[in-house]
């Protein structure tokens, strides 16, 4: 029944829910404890109303280890569910006071639990990325955050895309470096995306632009073919976003030309 997103259904649910969690037998209460999140997700009223989340903490002394890991792995589903409601009426809120120094206290306490997120699964990490992608459009200052050498590769693109938002002439030097660091790793389709998102620093941001271009020939120097091709495709964009300003590397790329093979890179 706790698959049935229904919320209508919920109400029936609750009363064998209840039984279920006080069960003599583990299998049932393992079983329950896992349809608290699930109906948690489905309407978190009855699941305060009917004191399940008490229920669950008290089951994390159960004798059975099965019964512990379900409670728990609810409990924690059930956390990271709070802390993306919570900032969705937060960052109404912020739309409706007008007071900037109230707006700035709230984006700094936003920023931990967010954060938090962050170091949890990589499937929930992609769901509070995507959250956190829409949140910076409109309050870049909440949060800045790092790419993992282990994350999955849809986690490193949310982040990337999240810090290409998040740049600014006050933080460049330290996006640049991360972003020339990403464009050395294994994975293909990732170095070409930080490659590409430093383009868009320098067409997005004028006064970075010369460091972008340098971090760029740095990268072209390393000789690496998709790395040079994928370069030189986003100086193009460059070149076209300022015309006649940095006509001097020309003949830089000029140097690489017998190495191009992608048809938008000649």
């Amino acid at each position: 029944m706790g698959c049935i997103r229904v919320e209508k259904i919920s109400e029936y649910l609750c009363g064998p829910l209840s039984l279920g969690l006080k069960d003599t037998d583990p299998y049932v209460r393992k079983t329950a404890a896992v349809c608290v999140a699930k109906l948690f997700d489905i309407s978190q009223f009855q699941v305060e109303t009917h004191g399940f989340v008490s229920t669950l903490r008290e089951m994390l002394s159960d004798a059975n280890p099965m019964v512990v890991a379900n409670a728990l792995a609810s409990l924690q589903e059930i956390s990271e569910l709070v802390v993306l409601s919570a900032v969705k009426v937060l960052m109404r809120m912020m739309d409706l006071v007008g007071n900037e120094d109230q707006v700035r206290a709230w984006s700094k306490k936003m920023a931990p639990p967010l954060v938090t997120l962050l170091g949890t699964e990589p499937e929930v990490q992609y769901v509070a990325l995507r959250n956190i992608n829409l949140i910076v459009q409109k309050r870049p200052a909440i949060l800045a955050n790092e790419v993992k050498y282990n994350d999955p590769i849809y986690v490193k693109m949310e982040k990337l895309e999240i810090m290409i938002r998040l740049a600014s002439d006050k933080n460049i030097d330290q996006v640049l470096l991360e972003f020339k660091e990403y464009a050395q790793e294994v994975d293909v389709d990732f170095v070409r995306k930080a490659v590409r998102a430093i383009g868009r620093c320098a067409v997005s941001i004028e006064r970075a632009a010369e460091k972008c271009i340098n971090v760029l020939l740095e990268l072209i120097a390393t000789k690496v073919n998709y790395v040079v091709q994928e370069a030189i495709i986003v100086i193009k964009d460059i070149f076209r976003r300022y015309p006649n300003q940095y006509e001097s590397i020309i003949s830089t790329l000029c140097d690489n030309l017998d190495s191009l093979d992608e048809p938008e890179a000649k």
